[in-house]
């Protein structure tokens, strides 16, 4: 959705060519760019991906500078890069790049459903079952098996956002906090405030999903489906399938967290604009 804005352009999820323990970077030539290509023949990964196989690039911040550099190359140094890289390591990696005017944009889904899709994604994989498991991992597939169960997964997403929020605080680094849930029901509202924050003029591109500029690279599946690509839809699927309720039961402080973190401090976060807003003669977008 950003990328629909002209003075933005995609990359995707970076940080797995960035991290030297990925070894995507090796099966990458029948993989596609969002662009249509072929990562090699890609006019901005084709480059980037030749000079990281040539292991010139050791340090992942060095390897970070090289794809700024190529796309800066490719669309103009004014355009803003949106990385969607969702681990820890890619922010600290990008912030300690002196050179870069970070912005984050702290997209955040509420528990339930987030824990329904991972427990789904789970169940599309055949090795889901504990008996798969062993049978190809032996005993560490009794410790996969944990990691995968619905209480592991709640957890996983407490401790994630506790991460980020931490260093966003600790290193106070500029960033707009957006809830999953009102990007997917108000999207133009939702656009808006970043575009605010971004200090973007908002277009209407955006929200249609419009997107013809982009190099994403990893990430969603749906990056590379032109149906799924031209409509917003809040997926519903943790109303029906109960595979959050019985964590969270048993371990509120989560709940507590997940109402704090999406909900109260959207909350202060509109009053805020409002009050801006109001004091500048001007109406409140939010």
């Amino acid at each position: 959705m950003l990328c629909g804005h002209k003075e933005c352009v995609g990359i995707g999820e970076a940080f797995q060519l960035v991290d030297p323990r990925n070894k995507q970077i090796e099966v990458l030539d029948i993989e596609r760019c969002s662009c249509g290509s072929v990562i090699p023949e890609c006019v901005v990964w084709g480059g980037v991906v030749k000079s990281l196989k040539d292991n010139t690039y050791h340090d992942p911040a060095d390897r970070y500078r090289l794809i700024f550099d190529k796309f800066s190359e490719v669309y103009g140094s004014g355009k803003l890069i949106v990385d969607s890289s969702k681990v820890l390591q890619s922010l600290e990696l990008i912030h300690s790049i002196p050179e870069i005017d970070l912005r984050v944009i702290h997209l955040v889904r509420d528990v339930r459903g987030w824990t329904v899709s991972i427990q789904e994604n789970y169940r599309r994989n055949p090795e889901y079952d504990m008996r798969r498991l062993i049978q190809s991992r032996g005993l560490k597939g009794i410790v996969r098996f944990i990691r995968r169960s619905r209480f592991y997964t709640a957890h996983s997403w407490y401790h994630m956002q506790k991460s980020f929020d931490r260093f966003l605080s600790t290193n106070q680094i500029s960033n707009y906090l957006l809830s999953y849930e009102d990007l997917c029901m108000d999207p133009e509202s939702a656009i808006r405030g970043i575009c605010d924050y971004l200090g973007l003029e908002y277009e209407k591109n955006m929200v249609t999903l419009a997107d013809p500029q982009s190099h994403n690279i990893f990430g969603n599946r749906m990056r590379l489906q032109a149906g799924k690509q031209q409509r917003i839809s809040y997926d519903m699927r943790w109303f029906y399938i109960q595979d959050w309720v019985l964590p969270l039961l048993i371990f509120p402080h989560i709940m507590s967290y997940n109402r704090k973190l999406l909900y109260s401090r959207r909350k202060s976060r509109n009053e805020t604009i409002k009050t801006r807003h109001r004091s500048s003669g001007r109406s409140a977008g939010l």
